[in-house]
């Protein structure tokens, strides 16, 4: 099996990050917590180092002597390391990587607190068994990395029934594949690229930050235009309003002219029908005064 330090030598040192360059970037302090997660950074423990030297610039979230326990219900004493986004168990005196997992591949935690065990489930390979008195921890960092990686809470089962002994096969299926299981080897994430995600989100932030501006401006421009409809349609009732009253004096000239128009008839008839009178009336009287004479 391959020696995780010599397994990441290169893919570590993808992004490379020297102390003055960290130092330069954070005004000279190190970095303690992982802002995607606001999970703590580790060191590798002093007497480690010799197995594990090439993980000093890995993002790391926990690291742990512990016993995992295997298909027979043996504990094996085992080194836990989780990253962002891998859980590795090792060999405690080579450093050899036993079982490397995909956090984005576990689909449950089952706990029992009392006795300090917490089962991985890993459908797409086969689960995982440990105990350690820092099952609260290592369900934390889980919990929070799963939901970084995926936007998916990690569910927690109730494994009180969930013993060393045969009763963890009912919560459990810890046997490898017989056949198609390859162990695969998920590469550590470098800190520096921390800077890399902030740079990011530094630059999301300022693209979030026009788009809610220009969000802003066109609410005020919407408000703008909803005023100057309202103005419009006060405008248009107002018009309308008149073009009502001009309407219905119209009709009152109207009916005033035609009134008018009646008159003027009712009046020249009357006035011809007087001339006629009198005409009439002038022609008896020449003929009265003839026939006195």
């Amino acid at each position: 099996r391959d020696n995780i330090t010599t397994m990441f030598k290169q893919k570590l040192t993808s992004v490379p990050l020297t102390d003055k360059a960290w130092a330069t970037k954070h005004e000279g302090k190190p970095l303690e917590t992982d802002p995607r997660t606001g999970l703590p950074l580790i060191n590798i423990p002093s007497k480690h180092k010799k197995n594990f030297s090439n993980l000093d610039d890995g993002v790391i979230h926990h690291f742990e002597e512990l016993q995992k326990i295997n298909k027979n219900g043996k504990a094996q004493p085992r080194i836990c390391i989780i990253t962002n986004n891998v859980v590795y168990v090792c060999d405690p005196k080579t450093g050899a990587v036993r079982r490397c997992i995909a956090i984005k591949d576990i689909k449950e935690t089952i706990v029992n607190r009392k006795a300090n065990l917490i089962g991985l489930k890993v459908p797409s390979e086969y689960d995982c068994f440990l105990q350690t008195p820092s099952v609260d921890k290592i369900s934390e960092i889980l919990q929070k990395t799963k939901e970084f990686l995926s936007g998916e809470e990690l569910p927690e089962q109730n494994g009180e029934g969930m013993l060393t002994g045969k009763h963890f096969k009912d919560f459990l299926k810890i046997n490898r594949p017989a056949e198609g299981y390859k162990l695969q080897y998920q590469p550590i994430s470098a800190v520096g690229e921390i800077d890399q995600w902030q740079e990011q989100k530094d630059e999301l932030d300022k693209r979030d930050e026009k788009i809610a501006n220009l969000d802003n401006s066109l609410q005020e421009a919407e408000s703008a235009l909803e005023k100057v409809k309202g103005e419009r349609d006060e405008l248009q009732e107002g018009f309308d309003r008149i073009q009502k009253e001009l309407d219905e004096l119209k009709r009152a000239d109207d009916e005033l002219q035609h009134k008018y128009d009646e008159m003027d008839t009712f009046t020249t008839k009357r006035i011809d029908e007087l001339a006629t009178a009198k005409a009439q009336l002038s022609e008896d009287l020449q003929a009265n005064q003839i026939a006195l004479k």
